[in-house]
């Protein structure tokens, strides 16, 4: 009797000890030290994100007949596409519609964009259900550029990263490509979703007043400005996501759950936005609300 109880108890700690495994956090994107904090969320590059780019790279240029292309200049850390090569013979969105001297329909040319991304995502670093088409303007001379935007999480990106931009012309050459999203992004998705914000829209607001925050301008330049004592010229907007370059290792993100604080403009001055940590409560960015949202 006794040992049919043990039995039985053996095999309930089994199965609660896989049950626990199976409630763990997914893999951030890199091991962490025995001592590293599970936040901020770090989402790691490297040589493997690399070679996987070129990887669809170069599958991209062979399924297009290019295949000694050069490689594409690629972003830091995400090691997405930043800018294409001098081509030969250009890359091309795939034929939908448009046939017979026909001009494509707007539903046609979207359609060739999203198998076109289909096609590039390991270049991109997107899964393709996770962007939303923020438009299709004129570009220069004959070109168009449509934008999308990523949106992995549960909060919109910011720091200038989570952008895909394609230029082409009329007869489908791409002419430019550039992605500043966040490979991977859904193996950090729940790590960040669950990260216990300690700071509210009112308590971020309240640490800005009266400090002095060095900000990007509209110029790209490195400004100082001291904030206002009150509470009503700043304005906490909204949760984001925040990525910035790791200190001391150059092939990882940390990733921030951030309120955006908007700082009314004073006269003769553009508005401010500055970022404070939900988590921490730390300034971990700011910038001229006019200035461009690029990655550092």
């Amino acid at each position: 009797m006794h040992r049919r109880a043990r039995l039985f108890t053996g095999v309930m700690l089994a199965l609660l000890a896989g049950a626990c495994a199976a409630a763990r956090a997914p893999d951030t994107g890199r091991p962490r030290a025995a001592n590293e904090p599970d936040y901020p969320v770090l989402l790691g590059g490297g040589a493997d994100r690399r070679a996987r780019a070129l990887s669809s790279w170069a599958t991209l240029t062979n399924e297009q007949g290019l295949s000694t292309a050069p490689a594409p200049a690629l972003q830091p850390v995400t090691a997405t596409v930043r800018e294409l090569p001098a081509l030969e013979t250009p890359l091309r969105l795939p034929q939908i519609g448009g046939g017979d001297g026909k001009k494509q329909t707007d539903e046609e040319l979207r359609e060739s964009l999203r198998e076109f991304i289909a096609n590039t995502r390991g270049l991109l670093g997107v899964d393709p259900q996770f962007i939303s088409l923020i438009g299709v303007v004129d570009g220069d001379g004959d070109t168009q550029h449509a934008r999308y935007r990523q949106r992995p999480f549960l909060y919109p990106l910011r720091g200038g990263y989570g952008d895909i931009e394609i230029t082409f012309t009329p007869d489908r050459q791409v002419v430019q490509l550039t992605s500043t999203a966040l490979p991977d992004a859904a193996r950090v998705r729940r790590a960040l979703d669950d990260a216990r914000r300690q700071i509210s829209a009112a308590d971020a607001g309240s640490r800005l007043a009266g400090r002095n925050i060095t900000y990007t301008d509209a110029a790209g330049q490195t400004q100082t400005t001291t904030l206002p004592d009150a509470a009503n010229e700043m304005t906490p907007r909204e949760l984001v996501v925040y990525p910035l370059r790791r200190a001391g290792d150059a092939d990882t993100l940390a990733l921030h759950l951030a309120w955006e604080v908007v700082i009314n403009a004073r006269p003769g001055a553009a508005a401010l936005l500055v970022y404070v940590d939900a988590v921490s409560g730390e300034v971990i960015a700011a910038t001229s609300q006019t200035s461009p949202d690029t990655v550092t």
